[in-house]
């Protein structure tokens, strides 16, 4: 452990983590904002959300396997490595002369971006003792806010003024300034002290998990329907692969996950809440900016400003909860407010309508930031405080896991409603007349809400009505406004699923136990506290 440095050396070490976690953390918001001039360079229009799901993929699932090897092996050479990884992989980004080399070399970024996240919220633990952590970890988790704030704004002016290529090559001066003050003054240690056993298939099985699920879920209701064969097989696999991984990570001597931490009410609790908190995260803020284009008719950079307070409200919460769990020496009520912020924005966005407007969108998403910024850095908090410290660094990793496919699965539940209720509205918001003026198929055709975002489809469009004579444009006008009042109706559908994910979170922070944060380090909580993983035993459901 780490605890016992001088604080100005942890101070560095921090600020060097923080660094690391910033460049990796606005990478995911930067090249989103920076993916038009990619496609319109590279070409590839068809692979265009894979440079978005081969990052996904590869860095969710490295989390867990780079949490438990920084257990076994020392967080110093993982974290680093971690750090040069991305910084490499960026710059071959940057220089990418196709879209096949782009979307490759995001995968091995992914991977980097992995090994930062799993490491990063371990180091904090390794640094501090529970009871001094509540603003460190505000601090971390407001770091990965700050950069989700500022990177559409990097990313739109890098791109505008410079070129897409330097979304990835502004990685390489900040991420290698955080390698060498990591190189300087984060010593070599290992918290676990026996000879390291790699569970090769517990690593196996878990890609084998992660990977069909994710896609089966980035696919499903767009790429191939829910009940299509190939997503009914995908999670197929991933059923039978889950229940082989859980029958083998109870009885390995060094699980990826171990399962005997679920035995522990206060760990089994966190790591309910780690999944309900990231379905509703994500499904609160991705169909935001839809509803604000296309809805609200504002531009797409409009729609990043109207995102921004949640943001902000969410760096400014994880700070203010740090602060009060530091003064009270007890997470839960903090988590419960959190899940009452969280619950009354949800609630109020799923009561959107044609008449709402960006300051209603603005309240409604700053709720949400501040609920999310109480609650996501204090469960992580939770988890540590009563984790033994050998495996600190898989426990850490494993709540960051599930809140990530937790956020992919809801959001793909949520897109699919949005599709199913605009086949419902639609018909119902569009004038007799407009219905009349066309044949049923074109009716359904033009139906879809790419229209009122895409300025080419809406021209397109236009000209179809424009040689219906002199009432064309007037129909344009009661098409365009019918399928922005069922786009709106459609979207509180599904924000109204977000807000029972947010229920559903609240109710479960009151399963949350308090336990007082310790002043001693991790390694020297009571034996009784401690759920030893032994080799051959089993672990999961009793003895």
């Amino acid at each position: 452990m780490l605890q016992h440095l001088p604080t100005r050396d942890k101070l560095v070490i921090m600020a060097a983590t923080m660094l690391g976690l910033f460049v990796a953390a606005l990478d995911q918001t930067v090249v989103a904002t920076a993916l038009p001039r990619m496609i319109a360079d590279l070409g590839g229009l068809s692979l265009l959300t894979w440079v978005i799901t081969a990052y996904t993929l590869s860095s969710t699932t490295a989390v867990p396997i780079f949490g438990k090897l920084s257990d076994l092996f020392g967080r110093k050479a993982l974290f680093i490595a971690g750090i040069v990884l991305f910084v490499a992989a960026s710059a071959v980004c940057g220089a990418a002369q196709n879209m096949p080399m782009l979307i490759s070399v995001r995968a091995v970024q992914g991977v980097g971006g992995g090994m930062i996240f799993a490491n990063a919220f371990a180091l904090v633990a390794d640094l501090f003792a529970p009871a001094d952590r509540p603003r460190w970890q505000g601090l971390v988790t407001g770091t990965f806010g700050l950069a989700s704030v500022i990177g559409p704004v990097v990313g739109g002016l890098l791109t505008d003024h410079l070129s897409w290529r330097w979304v990835f090559y502004l990685n390489l001066p900040v991420g290698s300034l955080a390698v060498l003050a990591l190189v300087r003054w984060l010593p070599s240690f290992r918290p676990h002290e026996s000879e390291p056993q790699i569970d090769y298939p517990g690593f196996a099985l878990l890609v084998l998990i992660t990977v069909p699920m994710l896609l089966a879920f980035n696919w499903a209701g767009s790429t191939y329907a829910w009940d299509s064969p190939v997503i009914l097989g995908l999670l197929a696999w991933c059923g039978v692969a889950a229940a082989a991984f859980i029958g083998h990570e109870c009885r390995a001597a060094e699980p990826v996950i171990p399962m005997a931490l679920f035995r522990d009410p206060v760990v089994a609790a966190a790591m309910l809440l780690s999944l309900l908190v990231g379905t509703a995260m994500f499904a609160s803020s991705a169909f935001v900016p839809l509803f604000v284009q296309g809805v609200l008719g504002r531009s797409a950079s409009n729609s990043g400003l109207v995102m921004m307070p949640q943001m902000v409200s969410f760096v400014a919460a994880s700070l203010v909860g740090g602060f009060l769990v530091s003064r009270l020496g007890r997470y839960r009520l903090v988590i419960i407010a959190g899940g009452g912020f969280l619950s009354a924005g949800t609630f109020l966005l799923s009561r959107v309508g044609p008449a709402t407007t960006s300051v209603g969108i603005v309240r409604d998403l700053a709720l949400i930031g501040f609920g999310l910024g109480l609650m996501m850095p204090n469960i992580t908090l939770a988890v540590q405080n009563v984790a033994p410290y050998r495996v600190m660094g898989a426990a850490t990793a494993t709540a960051t896991f599930l809140r990530s496919t937790a956020g992919t699965m809801s959001v793909a539940v949520m897109g699919s409603l949005l599709t199913q209720r605009i086949g419902v509205e639609v018909p119902k918001h569009l004038s007799g007349a407009v219905r009349a003026s066309l044949p049923a198929a074109e009716v359904q055709r033009f139906s879809d809400p790419q229209v009122l975002l895409d300025p080419s489809q809406t021209a397109r469009v236009k000209a179809v009505f424009d040689g219906l004579g002199d009432a064309g444009v007037t129909l344009f006008r009661d098409f365009a406004e019918g399928l922005r009042v069922a786009l709106a109706h459609s979207l509180a559908a599904s924000f109204t699923l977000a807000f029972v994910f947010s229920l559903v979170a609240l109710a479960g922070t009151f399963l949350l136990r308090d336990r007082a944060l310790r002043r001693a380090p991790a390694a020297g909580v009571p034996a009784a506290a401690e759920v030893p993983v032994v080799e051959g035993e089993r672990v999961c459901g009793g003895s």
